[in-house]
């Protein structure tokens, strides 16, 4: 999973004089877009079995998409504007002068950078075997020469990742609650400890949103019964598991708790299920089977997609863990019903803002750009764990549901999903800003 120093130079000796333009080898490229996205179908598979929390998960996501992008990107001008403009990045390895596949490069590329940031990293090599024969009707020193040229790429972006402070946070001091009656603390029926307290110390791509898209403080705390903060507390107790099936089946669909589990006396199952990005991948997927997207097209959309979740993480996490907030399953057994339970696992973490309601807000606001703000489109993402296909009329209304979900699922308040929704929308179209923007 380490970054290799020796291989990344090794692959740069392999490249040649370059050009201001990469040298399109064939007509008929080995990789098109439909292979990126089973590419990333795959890599949301790998990330499930590894178990990997949602904003981890969103890192392990990120990275491989920025490589296969910069590798499609046939002018070496414009690989090196936008290289620019991903914060903490060097300029990006040059073309080679003679002709290259970018799809080759993208798939080496995309299959590089993944087989080192998961474990299950046979996955990642079996998935890279079965594409093999696909090389097998084009040059060989064109293929050697478009692969190496993508293992160079891998490298540029694998350096970065070396240097974003993931390391670091490793060995960071565990969170120690403030016991204080308005701060987060531990939730049943597990009492998990925090999740990644540090992860705002993660390098952003895109910092331009820092201040910009910071939300209002929340309500304040009060176990006044006339205060606004216990009504809060009160319509989220409203939500009663089995009292609304249409609510509670929402909830569930965007559950997206990839580090669930079920008890059964002594016994601990771990249950692989998707995270709330890897969800937003798979809609990418869904929604662009009816785009005629070019592969540097779709390598680009899936780039800032995962550009938008990886900061809407980290931004989301500040907050949380800035305003330290106390989840509702806490407030409501402290103040109004010791027996009060949420619908769904509450997650180890505070609670303001919702999680959910900032990733899917920023990636519905990435795919509006691209895709178009009344594109309609099916999701069958929870499909194979039993909870149906859903449609929706555009990428925001699926993006209010998801945040809406955590109110009826028990585990947020409704300024928590309101903000984090608007905090969200926020990051997104100042990530689309950002790359936009014309050199100066």
């Amino acid at each position: 999973m380490e970054f290799s120093y020796s291989r990344w130079l090794s692959a740069i000796a392999l490249l040649c004089i370059t050009l201001s333009a990469c040298r399109e080898a064939v007509n008929t490229p080995a990789f098109a877009s439909d292979d990126l996205h089973r590419w990333n179908r795959e890599l949301v598979e790998v990330v499930m079995e590894d178990l990997f929390p949602p904003m981890i998960a969103s890192r392990v996501y990120t990275y491989p998409q920025i490589a296969a992008w910069m590798a499609s990107i046939p002018a070496d001008s414009t690989r090196e504007a936008m290289a620019s403009r991903l914060h903490g990045c060097t300029p990006p390895p040059p073309c080679p002068a003679d002709p290259v596949d970018h799809s080759i490069a993208a798939w080496a590329a995309w299959h590089h950078t993944a087989s080192r940031l998961v474990f299950s990293t046979h996955r990642m090599q079996a998935l890279r075997d079965g594409d093999t024969p696909r090389l097998h009707g084009t040059d060989r020193r064109i293929v050697e020469r478009s692969e190496a040229w993508g293992i160079a790429i891998a490298g540029w972006i694998l350096e970065r990742a070396s240097r974003d402070s993931y390391r670091e946070t490793r060995t960071m001091a565990r969170w120690t609650p403030a016991r204080r009656d308005s701060t987060w603390w531990q939730t049943p029926p597990d009492y998990p400890a925090a999740i990644e307290p540090h992860w705002s110390k993660i390098m952003r791509f895109v910092p331009v949103h820092h201040t910009t898209c910071t939300p209002p403080l929340p309500v304040p705390y009060s176990h006044d019964p006339r205060s606004a903060f216990h009504q809060l507390a009160l319509e989220t107790m409203s939500h009663i598991p089995g009292a609304d099936s249409l609510r509670d089946a929402t909830a569930w669909y965007w559950d997206d708790n990839p580090n669930d589990y079920e008890n059964t006396g002594h016994n601990t199952r771990f249950l692989h299920k998707i995270s709330p990005a890897g969800h937003w991948i798979r809609i990418a997927d869904y929604a662009c089977r009816t785009s005629a997207l070019t592969l540097n097209q779709t390598a680009q959309l899936y780039a800032h997609l995962a550009i938008a979740q990886f900061d809407a993480f980290i931004a989301c996490w500040k907050v949380k863990y800035d305003t330290d907030r106390i989840r509702p399953v806490t407030y409501i057994q402290a103040h109004i019903n010791p027996l009060w339970m949420p619908l769904i696992q509450t997650p180890g973490f505070p609670e303001y803002t919702s999680g959910h309601s900032v990733i899917s807000a920023a990636s519905a606001a990435v795919l509006n750009h691209y895709l178009g703000e009344e594109m309609a489109f099916t999701d069958s993402t929870e499909y194979p764990f039993g909870l149906g296909v859903r449609h929706f009329h555009s990428f925001s209304q699926a993006a209010e549901e998801a945040g809406y979900s955590r109110l009826y699922g028990g585990i947020h308040f409704r300024d928590g999903v309101e903000a984090g929704l608007r905090q969200g929308t926020c990051i997104g179209q100042s990530i689309i800003r950002h790359f936009q923007q014309k050199q100066p």
